[in-house]
């Protein structure tokens, strides 16, 4: 058994296997150059290895290598005729009769293969190379290996070097660069936003700017008061100021009111009640705190505790419309509460003041006006000035930027449309009565109710002007724009006597949206015409004439705008290229 598991060889050469061989006939079809040391041997079932590299043949190539040096070609001739005999012998050799009878018809026998593949090696007729088999060739491949493989690794290294670099460039230098820019251009856009009124906007970036540095405090407040202002979030945005009371916050006022005004969304009036105080105790007519204040005391249904803030804050002077409304809200229930009409004289005279100069709330003050005459019995004219609500701007509160340390909750159209629907239930269910309670459902957010008063007025009265542009009105809030611009254009001609301004502000407002130029002109200076004060047609036409050049021009209704309300937003775009063609004039010397 050892003696067969030692010289069992089979040959890998040219693509073709052959043998088994013994020792003697591996080394004999080597020196008969059927084989060479590169090609592989193996024992059934073993690994393939080159025959150079196995022990048992070193000798036989060492004495090829030899002969190779010596030219001994003669000695070639003769081991072919002994490798003729060799291949006789196993060709010859019997099979016996069981063995044949095992044996398919086409079955390739071992001396098949080998036959095979010796006669398809053809002879080369040229002089084999001496020096095929040298020693000192294989120490050249050797050293070529090595000197690919140190190249290799070399440019490996190099690769591994260069992208460690970069990482640690990117992760540790760049990135910080990056986020540092990032970061103040995030601040600086919030701050930008905030100051035009953008409030969602100034949110997002302040809010991506404490995503790359949440340690910086310098927008604590702003990103607390948008938080708590915006989106209602007052136990997140409470979290977020109480972190400037570590700290000394130089507006600590203000710090103290967002954190009073968190406490009002989440409910809490008594906490809420102790930081307003303390802001007061820094400054002691700082307004948004007596009107939160004022809040916190309503809340709780205090009403005359509540009236004395809002009306000391209401008489400091202030063109926000808020703060008059929760006071004549708290007045009427004061009112109701004692059985005494003073107290609603008293809201009457707030808000005719505050009508006479401001536009803040405009709409919602007036309609206030109304009700509060309405509970006084002073029905007079009270058809007309529901006819004037109406032709008033739905927009112009929205279009305002609003302070941010105000309580807003009370002041809302919920509030205002409920006085609409009180006033009106005694009144005569003429068109423009129904389309001013069609108007006030739409505000406070039922369009489904407001839809169905306003196809009321409408079969009442088709042609009418007012009833027609509060029904642009509220398709325009339903998304139906093509139907809108039917009834708006529909209003402008039965409007014969040119007296209205909402038809044209409707009209000037589409004529902005598909860029026609002439047509916003014409409508903006007629509203002009009919009330010099209008803010939307100074402000459309400051962009007018901004958007042709005309920088003289612009400037002339954007002062007019600011002188009527600073906090007009439709003239901050203007306001700001304006200020930015001058700054660039004066650096220039002009």
């Amino acid at each position: 058994m050892n003696s067969r598991r030692h010289t069992a060889w089979l040959v890998k050469s040219s693509g073709s296997i052959l043998g088994p061989f013994t020792d003697s006939q591996v080394v004999d079809l080597l020196r008969n150059r059927m084989i060479v040391p590169l090609d592989e041997v193996s024992r059934p079932c073993g690994r393939w290895e080159y025959i150079r590299d196995m022990p048992v043949f070193a000798k036989a190539i060492e004495d090829l290598r030899t002969r190779n040096l010596r030219g001994m070609s003669d000695d070639t001739t003769t081991h072919l005729d002994e490798s003729t005999g060799l291949t006789e012998t196993i060709s010859t050799s019997q099979i016996d009769d069981l063995t044949s009878d095992l044996t398919p018809p086409k079955a390739q026998t071992v001396q098949d293969i080998l036959f095979h593949s010796i006669d398809d090696q053809v002879p080369s007729s040229k002089k084999p190379r001496s020096d095929i088999f040298t020693h000192d060739r294989d120490l050249h491949v050797k050293s070529q290996v090595e000197s690919s493989s140190k190249w290799i690794w070399g440019f490996t290294a190099v690769v591994i070097l260069v992208t460690l670099s970069f990482v640690v460039f990117q992760q540790f230098i760049a990135k910080p660069i990056q986020d540092r820019t990032l970061l103040e251009e995030s601040i600086m856009a919030g701050i930008d936003a905030l100051d035009s009124g953008d409030y969602k906007k100034s949110l997002d970036l302040f809010r991506r700017a404490h995503e790359i540095d949440p340690k910086d405090s310098s927008i604590y407040l702003y990103l607390g008061m948008l938080t708590v202002q915006v989106e209602g979030q007052g136990f997140e945005g409470r979290k977020i100021l109480e972190k400037l009371l570590g700290i000394g916050d130089k507006d600590l006022k203000r710090v103290l009111t967002g954190i009073g005004l968190a406490q009002l969304k989440e409910g809490d009036f008594k906490g809420a009640e102790i930081n307003f105080n303390k802001a007061l105790d820094i400054d002691p007519l700082f307004q948004p705190a007596l009107i939160n204040l004022g809040a916190a005391a309503y809340y709780q249904e205090d009403w005359a505790r509540a009236s004395n803030h809002l009306q000391l804050a209401v008489k400091e002077g202030s063109e926000d419309g808020a703060e008059v409304l929760i006071l004549t809200e708290t007045l009427m229930r004061l009112a109701r509460a004692e059985q005494e009409k003073r107290y609603l004289k008293e809201a009457s005279e707030y808000l005719n003041q505050f009508l006479q100069s401001a536009h803040n709330y405009k709409l919602e003050a007036y309609i206030a006006s109304i009700y509060v005459s309405y509970l006084l019995s002073e029905k007079q004219n009270i058809y007309s000035k529901i006819d004037k609500a109406l032709d008033m701007d739905t927009l112009e509160t929205e279009s305002h930027r609003q302070n941010l340390f105000l309580h807003r909750s009370i002041a809302s159209w919920s509030l205002v449309a409920q006085w609409c629907l009180k006033l009106t239930q005694d009144l005569d269910p003429t068109a423009r009565v129904v389309a001013f309670e069609s108007l006030c459902l739409m505000k406070s957010g039922d369009l489904a109710a407001a839809n169905r008063k306003i196809d009321n007025a409408i079969a009442q009265a088709p042609k009418d002007p007012l009833v027609l542009s509060t029904y642009a009105i509220v398709l325009g809030e339903m998304n139906s724009g093509d139907r809108a611009m039917v009834a708006i254009d529909k209003a402008l001609i039965n409007e014969q006597d040119k007296k209205f301004e909402q038809p044209r502000r409707l009209k000037a407002r589409y004529c902005r949206q598909i860029d026609d130029v002439q047509c916003q002109v014409k409508y903006w200076s007629e509203i002009l015409e009919l009330n010099p004060l209008s803010l939307s047609a100074l402000a459309g036409l400051a962009q007018v004439n901004l958007n042709a050049n005309n920088i003289t021009e612009a400037k002339k209704y954007l002062m007019r705008g600011l002188n009527i309300s600073n906090n007009y937003r439709p003239l901050f775009p203007v306001n700001k290229v304006i200020s930015r063609s001058e700054d660039r004039a004066k650096a220039r010397g002009l």
